[in-house]
């Protein structure tokens, strides 16, 4: 499995501390220089979700384009670089692929707490550790996804028209979200997405 971690060039404490996590757990990763939508001047563009996308959200949809793209293997882990990784990473997610159904093209592995309080309804149990997602998962950190969703995401990059997270939880392929943050969750960053 390809590992990578999306980190702003201009956030440099997010990114030792991701590599504190990821020595401490032998994940060998390569690291994506996020597109920094300020930096690049990219400007707000009308979408249809609900409001227009911030330069920030852009440069966040950019990069993990890039990250899909340098993808080699069946299966791509991408980690944002405010993530926290719990400790014995790789046996909860051996365990946890056990479980997931194997129509699965997508498996996040955190979202937004808020999102999930207030959207739980678009929610499907299939297990203890994983419910089908119904519709959009917003504020995502770190996920799995196969190589058939890769293209698929590749396939559907544009227009933009909504945020990373939400376009990838709204793929035409099974997109599943764990129960339980036993893997990694929100590091305490505030988001660049929001400027």
């Amino acid at each position: 499995m390809d590992c990578s971690v999306i980190n702003l060039k201009c956030r440099p404490k997010r990114l030792k501390r991701f590599v504190d996590y990821a020595d401490r757990e032998d994940i060998d990763y390569s690291i994506i220089e996020a597109i920094d939508g300020k930096e690049k001047g990219l400007v707000d563009v009308d979408r249809l979700y609900q409001r227009k996308l911030k330069p920030g959200e852009l440069g966040c949809y950019l990069s993990h384009y890039i990250a899909l793209e340098k993808s080699t293997k069946g299966q791509l882990l991408v980690f944002e670089d405010d993530v926290k990784i719990y400790k014995n990473f790789w046996k909860k997610i051996e365990k946890l692929m056990n479980h997931v159904p194997d129509d699965w093209g997508v498996v996040l592995l955190s979202c937004s707490k808020v999102w999930r309080r207030k959207y739980c309804n678009f929610l499907e149990d299939c297990n203890e550790f994983v419910s089908r997602v119904g519709g959009c998962v917003y504020g995502t950190h770190a996920y799995i996804i196969k190589k058939g969703a890769v293209e698929e995401m590749v396939r559907v990059k544009f227009p933009i028209d909504k945020p990373y997270d939400i376009k990838l939880s709204s793929l035409n392929v099974p997109v599943y979200l764990v129960n339980e943050e036993n893997y990694c969750g929100h590091g305490g960053f505030w988001s660049d997405t929001k400027c």
